[in-house]
């Protein structure tokens, strides 16, 4: 069978590609420029649920002192960039690796990158974005600092920086409920205080435009909606569906926290898509290939030899059909 031939041959996951390369668009053009430099590959929801994964700037608690601190000494010794800093400091955790300079080989891991983020973080305010690309080493670029400050910006104007409190939240002032707060609620270990999300819910008063659904109402306010699901999201991988729908206590349902996670899922980039794919933009010439798609048709080993096509009703998935195995 068809099936049976591609499985047989090595094949890279076409979608990590396309999530990279989309990835490494976000801050450069929009997402309908996105959208038609890939050959319809994505369509426009699939990178709007992409880049609001990018938005939410990810910064880990535990990030030690002196990563997030390091400045270069004035009299100009030691490591005069954050990358030197970090190949020189040892004591990395386990699966830390950096994108080599010029982005000619291997991605920045995930925890590499939240510790970037950190050190980055505490430089807002403080100097450019070009300044904090540059002390970095190219191991965050301008675009993506305005991406990290920004989101920064947005939890300031609630009143609280998500990690101000354990749980990953804060509360405001007037006690009024935060996003932050939502997204980072857990039950207490210990067995005491609110059990559920709803009862730890009613026992703030709620910011303007936020309303549960109840036995009078039947859909939460989208306001409300988009903090619940935020909440589900940043419970992938620590619960089952189950666990979070009882946890709930009936704001969510099986069936959209599925599709939540699987969103998600499909969001995922991989840390080792080829840098040429990445880094793919049409030449300013107008030589070679146009879209992403060509590029992709005509890459050497790009998918086992096999090319991207549409699916057979003309639609935007432009994936092979063996791609839903990934």
């Amino acid at each position: 069978t068809l099936r049976a031939f591609l499985e047989s041959r090595p094949q890279p996951a076409a979608q990590e590609w396309i999530n990279g390369w989309m990835e490494d668009l976000h801050g450069e053009m929009t997402q309908a420029d996105v959208v038609k430099l890939s050959g319809d590959l994505v369509s426009p929801n699939q990178v709007s649920v992409l880049w609001r994964r990018l938005e939410r700037p990810w910064i880990p608690e535990d990030v030690p002192v002196d990563v997030v601190d390091w400045r270069p000494a004035p009299d100009g010794t030691g490591p005069l960039t954050f990358r030197d800093f970090l190949n020189t400091r040892g004591d990395l955790p386990a699966g830390f690796t950096l994108k080599s300079k010029g982005r000619t080989g291997s991605r920045t891991s995930a925890v590499a990158r939240g510790w970037i983020n950190a050190w980055a973080a505490k430089l807002r305010d403080k100097m450019s974005q070009s300044a904090v690309n540059k002390l970095s080493g190219d191991l965050i670029n301008r675009n993506q600092v305005t991406v990290l400050w920004a989101g920064l910006a947005r939890e300031s104007d609630t009143g609280v920086l998500e990690g101000d409190v354990p749980g990953g939240g804060g509360s405001s002032d007037s006690g009024v409920l935060t996003r932050p707060e939502v997204v980072g609620w857990r039950p207490a270990e210990d067995g005491t205080g609110l059990r559920t999300l709803r009862a730890f819910l009613e026992s703030r008063p709620h910011p303007a435009g936020f309303a549960l659904k109840s036995r009078n109402r039947k859909h939460s306010s989208q306001k409300a909606q988009d903090w619940i699901n935020a909440w589900a999201e940043d419970l992938h991988g620590e619960m089952t569906q189950a666990e979070v729908v009882e946890l709930s206590d009936g704001l969510v349902s099986r069936t959209h926290i599925g599709e939540l996670w699987r969103r998600l899922e499909g969001s995922w980039v991989s840390e080792d898509v080829p840098v040429d794919v990445v880094d793919w933009r049409p030449a300013p010439d107008g030589t070679g290939p146009l879209t992403f798609r060509d590029f992709l048709n005509t890459r050497d080993q790009c998918l086992g030899g096999k090319a991207l096509r549409e699916d057979a009703a003309g639609g935007r998935r432009g994936t092979v059909r063996w791609l839903d195995q990934y």
